[in-house]
């Protein structure tokens, strides 16, 4: 089955890209509500057609009605890499999203998999890894209401 995922992803002119995961949602016509509701916060009115709603497979559900929260599984590798943007500390943080789950045993699973997987394997041993992360998302919820304050290009 299929959940919504909304986001914010602001694309500077340098190639930076930041990204707000806003939140997982049962329809598209949710996610439209909620970008309505958050049309008046900083940031937000000031980039609005920076939302993105991306269509996801719940791993794990034939149907999403009967789901309260769904699990998304990412894996966060900074690197020293002189050719890419760096934060203040002088790391490119790079995001693989390695998918939503219906249950936390489905998403810790596919973590386990995933460490088997030498790109992640390599990011780990390398000591450079922030590592994997389950995120327990209700469906519904807005997880970044406040706006922001917008970064000039």
């Amino acid at each position: 089955m299929k959940v919504f995922y909304l986001t914010h992803i602001r694309e500077f002119s340098d190639g930076a890209i930041n990204t707000k995961g806003i939140g997982f949602f049962k329809t598209e016509d949710e996610c439209r509500e909620v970008i309505l509701s958050l049309l008046d916060q900083p940031g937000f009115r000031d980039y609005p057609n920076d939302f993105v709603i991306d269509e996801r497979e719940v791993i794990g559900s034939e149907d999403t009605t009967m789901l309260s929260k769904v699990y998304h599984v990412t894996h966060e590798c900074e690197c020293d890499d002189e050719d890419e943007d760096e934060d203040e500390e002088g790391y490119v943080t790079f995001v693989t999203d390695i998918g939503v789950y219906a249950t936390l045993e489905l998403a810790e699973e596919a973590v386990r998999i995933a460490e088997l997987d030498p790109k992640f394997a390599n990011a780990i041993l390398s000591d450079v890894a922030t590592g994997f992360c389950i995120d327990e998302c209700p469906l519904g919820e807005v997880g970044w209401s406040e706006g922001f304050v917008p970064w000039s290009d």
